[in-house]
């Protein structure tokens, strides 16, 4: 292939923000519903309060100091997935890449029904040409989650770049129908499939 298809990840999960449909009839069991400063998972109010001062940082793209608010937050409330997720994204913005490789595996073992950071891992892998990695870490994700959570689309739609960059068309086929068959009405997860659509069907045979 001539055309390289940018790294798109939607919802870069650095962010743990992801919009999922309004409508809780259409939320599984497993679903994290992180919007805004809704980080319910995290138990402990002081946790909580540092990590969203972390999430500042992070909009502020200062990821030396949301660093510092993740570690102090796993420090109250250690082996929580959204707090380790966290930490390995920051760690992967800082180049340390070692240390957010332990931690994307410590966040999935601390939880492994937690989707975004297979979501997370899997996108980390694919930034460095580890795209076999990615994929299976993906997949892993995939096979746990469900097609009534948003979480199962964004896992497709990254499965689709990686298997695009890996020339194997007709899996990233397979998959980017899938991310666009989504039944939630997100505009900007809707506009990036199909740019990624467009760009796989022009160029795979």
């Amino acid at each position: 292939m001539t055309v390289e298809l940018r790294n798109l990840f939607v919802f870069f999960l650095l962010t743990i923000v992801v919009s999922c449909s309004p409508d809780s009839s259409t939320t599984g069991d497993n679903e994290r519903e992180l919007i805004g400063t809704d980080y319910s998972d995290i138990k402990s109010t002081q946790a909580r309060d540092i990590f969203a001062s972390g999430m500042e940082a992070v909009n502020t793209r200062n990821y030396q100091k949301a660093l510092t608010y993740f570690r102090k937050s796993n420090n109250i409330e250690p082996n929580n997935g959204t707090i380790l997720n966290s930490i390995a994204n920051a760690e992967a913005k800082l180049g340390m890449n070692d240390e957010a490789f332990s931690h994307f595996e410590k966040a999935i073992q601390a939880d492994s029904s937690y989707l975004i950071a297979y979501a997370s891992y899997g996108t980390y892998l694919g930034e460095q040409g580890r795209y076999s990695d990615a994929i299976h870490i993906l997949k892993t994700g995939l096979s746990k989650s469900t097609e009534r959570q948003f979480d199962h689309y964004v896992l497709c739609f990254n499965l689709a770049v990686y298997y695009y960059k890996m020339d194997d068309c007709q899996n990233a086929k397979h998959f980017v129908k899938i991310a666009l068959e989504n039944g939630f009405n997100d505009d900007r997860f809707n506009s990036e499939t199909n740019e990624i659509n467009e760009v796989i069907q022009e160029n795979c045979p």
